[in-house]
């Protein structure tokens, strides 16, 4: 018996030259790849690998080290090979009709019919663990994967040559891991100018910290005249006023684009519409409020065919953002109910499952770690981090990405890295808890000497003070004081206007659930379910 395959690009007109090439029609590789640091060609890559045995193929990769953003397919005499990047910036799924594979950038919900089982899952999450989707048979690579399938017999074999944790803690002191970071912290800079080269650079720049510190590294490198920054929001919310003073300091253009109460009237619209079920592709939740924001921008400001969008995923990721919530107290010893309380308390934030679905998914999620008694902090950190990369980051928030993609724009997210990941897994938990080392960093590097030291404000709600105040004090002043305190909470909080982008998905799903603040990503993969999967 042989097999066949057939591969779908679906998504090959929405990319520009500059990051697509399609050696043949049996070769399609997507990207920029790196070896060992350097550029490496991809007929210098697809030679490399066609005359390697294919037992060798992980050794291979391994010893080239790649990195970079790519997605491959390659054929050989006996294999095809799939991969992804180490962040799995150009997604890639597969499955098996009969005897033919198929592959392809995003899943229709034509091409298959859907898998209900991961539902909750989805809908708890905002995305599907590991390989599974929520269609029938159709699997996705996972950031760092390749896949060997064998032409005579259709076995899959997967190896990842690319992983998100350190093989052992980095015991140091916090002036020595200052003084290696400005080293990561050069030799990422420098890799990122080699890709980019004269191309114009566009800065989506909210109030935080990852999107000032990238415009602040390209500044003090040089490179102020490709630079240009964009913030959405509400006209009068903190994230454009800070945007705003942040680029006015360091005299870089700025382009805000409002959102209003009519922004989200387009969410029925076929090209709307198309996007979401590229994006979603039985995966992930899409980030619609990315490519509304972005397809405004290119309708109001000229946004060069050559420019790349360099957004900041996820440099509070590796600073440790995350860690207190997520891993809560520090212990000794972890075990693997540990790490599902974890997952389910860090990540689960959207339609909560019933008893018989929260089984299910912590049976799913314990399939997807190694089966150990117990972790040390170090390593259970490692192991928590590596979930998240692989599937918060590389589908959920990397998914913000295809908004660019989507209109042909090329796109780098320099602060995943993979050799300044690699930096920061190997450090003791204590130099990121808080965030401590990257924000030290950030400010003393950069932010203190170029003048762009702002701190965004402290989210503002409304309780507490004010129910004290709703029992004392006279109607007139508590009820002034409640318009204040909405005013504040809406610039604070719902700074983006999802209540009217919640308003108008509520229009759309069959059993509206009550407005919170961020929930249009449960509304919209509550409306993904029951298009695709109901």
């Amino acid at each position: 018996m042989s097999f066949s395959i057939r591969v779908l690009n679906r998504l090959r007109t929405g990319f520009s030259t500059t990051v697509s090439e399609f050696l043949s029609d049996a070769t399609q590789i997507k990207g920029a790849i790196r070896s060992k640091g350097n550029p490496i060609s991809h007929a210098e890559f697809v030679e490399l690998c066609q005359k390697t045995l294919i037992d060798d193929i992980p050794s291979l990769w391994q010893d080239l080290s790649l990195t970079g953003q790519f997605s491959a397919f390659i054929e050989t005499s006996t294999h095809w090979i799939l991969a992804v990047d180490p962040i799995r910036s150009y997604p890639l799924y597969y499955w098996l009709s009969g005897t033919t594979f198929t592959v392809t950038d995003a899943v229709l919900p034509d091409d298959r019919t859907p898998e209900p089982a991961f539902s909750p899952e989805f809908l708890w999450f905002g995305f599907v663990s590991g390989a599974d989707t929520l269609y029938k048979g159709v699997k996705q690579l996972l950031a760092g994967q390749c896949l060997l399938i064998n032409r005579s017999t259709g076995q899959i074999q997967s190896f990842f040559y690319a992983q998100h944790k350190a093989p052992q803690e980095w015991l140091t002191s916090a002036p020595e891991a200052f003084e290696a970071l400005k080293h990561y912290d050069d030799a990422l800079w420098a890799r990122f100018i080699e890709d980019v080269g004269d191309r114009p650079i566009w800065i989506p720049l909210s109030a935080g910290y990852d999107g000032r510190y990238i415009l602040a590294a390209l500044l003090q490198r040089g490179l102020k005249s490709q630079l240009r920054c964009y913030t959405y929001g509400r006209p009068n919310s903190f994230e454009i006023a800070m945007a705003k003073r942040v680029c006015e300091q360091c005299d870089v253009p700025w382009t805000p684009v409002f959102f209003d109460n009519t922004t989200w009237r387009c969410f029925p619209e076929a090209d709307s519409q198309e996007f979401l079920m590229h994006a979603f592709s039985g995966s992930a939740v899409p980030q619609w409020m990315e490519w509304v924001a972005f397809r405004q921008l290119l309708a109001t400001t000229t946004v060069e065919l050559n420019a790349v969008i360099v957004p900041g995923h996820s440099g509070d990721f590796l600073g440790g953002s995350h860690l207190r919530s997520e891993l809560g107290s520090v212990k000794t010893e972890y075990g693997s109910s540990d790490a599902i309380s974890s997952l389910f308390r860090h990540h689960g934030r959207l339609i909560s499952p019933v008893s018989d679905e929260k089984n299910a998914i912590q049976i799913h999620l314990l399939a997807q770690y190694p089966q150990l008694a117990f972790w040390d902090a170090f390593s259970f950190t490692g192991l928590v981090e590596s979930w998240n990369v692989i599937n918060r980051q590389a589908k959920f928030i990397g998914n913000a990405c295809q908004a660019y993609s989507w209109f042909g724009y090329d796109w780098k997210l320099p602060l995943l890295d993979f050799e300044f990941c690699q930096f920061w897994y190997q450090l003791p938990r204590s130099l990121r808890w808080n965030s401590r080392l990257y924000h030290q960093f950030l400010f003393e590097t950069y932010f203190f000497p170029m003048g762009i030291d702002f701190q965004p404000p402290v989210t503002f709600t409304k309780k507490g003070s004010l129910a004290l105040l709703k029992q004392h004090a006279p109607q007139a002043v508590y009820n002034g004081l409640k318009n204040w305190a909405k005013d504040m909470r809406r610039n604070t909080v719902d700074f983006n206007g999802w209540q009217w982008l919640n308003d108008e998905l509520l229009r759309h799903i069959d059993t509206p659930t009550p407005y919170r603040n961020r929930e249009d990503h449960a509304l919209l993969a509550k409306w993904l379910v029951q298009k695709t999967v109901l």
